[in-house]
């Protein structure tokens, strides 16, 4: 009898440590309601970073979209091997090496725009040409500098040259003066591949005009007057009346240099 009871204190005291420990089906039951609770949990978080990240590839789509300027150009210089890009990519050798000449912090570039300032500019006062900074902020929709299309890029990299060529020749430094004279020409060519947008219209034909009056200051008046109607062509695009006053002086300067060589 006293095994018996022994016995059965023991059967009657083993459920209890079992419940106690979890193991029995009390405690599976709460084990199960713990597995599902985190399972809820990890499944609530996945589908927030799925969220988080399809917001942020749409955030990309349309920014991609919105630098896209003009779209067209974008795309067909995408396509090329070409591609200038803020870097100048694409270009000749004669022209890449003198790049860091239309740096701001270039002392070699300020010193030749610096002549030109003096010398040719003190008489135009034209505007300044714009950074790539400030050129696609003026944009209708402004784009990063590193994502300015090549033609555009070209465009004012067209009117830098022409001014330290300008500069240069001031100084006398003729060889220099004429490798940055065919830099000018070569950037032209590239951004006249496409229609010129007209954000960068002006700064083309400032390009025109400057190496024309480049070519007049080389006593090639066939170029100048090339250029000149080149010039014109762009800005009856427009509505400035800054570059055709400075026809005024340089046709005068053309024709008296004409009628010496007549007479």
């Amino acid at each position: 009898a006293a095994g018996a009871s022994m016995f059965d204190q023991g059967g009657a005291g083993a459920p209890g440590i079992m419940g106690a420990q979890g193991i029995g089906p009390q405690g599976g039951s709460a084990g199960s309601s713990s597995m599902d609770s985190q399972q809820s949990a990890a499944q609530q978080q996945l589908n927030l970073l799925q969220q988080l990240q399809a917001q942020q590839q749409q955030q990309a789509a349309e920014q991609m979209i919105m630098q896209q300027q003009p779209a067209q150009r974008q795309r067909k210089a995408e396509n090329k091997d070409d591609v200038g890009g803020a870097s100048g990519k694409g270009l000749p050798q004669s022209v890449m090496k003198h790049l860091p000449l239309l740096e701001k912090n270039n002392p070699g570039g300020n010193r030749l725009r610096s002549y030109y300032s003096l010398s040719v500019d003190e008489l135009f006062c034209l505007p300044s040409i714009p950074t790539n900074e400030e050129y696609c902020s003026r944009l209708p929709t402004p784009i990063n500098p590193n994502l300015l299309p090549r033609f555009d890029l070209a465009a004012l990299q067209a009117a830098r040259f022409a001014e330290i060529a300008l500069g240069a020749l001031a100084n006398n430094q003729v060889a220099l003066a004429l490798e940055l004279s065919n830099a000018t020409v070569l950037c032209l060519r590239e951004c006249v591949e496409e229609p010129v947008h007209p954000s960068c219209m002006f700064d083309v034909a400032r390009a025109y005009l400057l190496h024309g009056i480049f070519r007049s200051f080389r006593a090639d008046m066939v170029r100048y007057f090339k250029y000149r109607r080149v010039c014109l062509t762009h800005l009856s695009q427009l509505d400035v009346s800054a570059l055709p006053l400075c026809f005024l002086f340089c046709d005068f300067v053309a024709w008296h240099c004409t009628n010496s060589l007549i007479t």
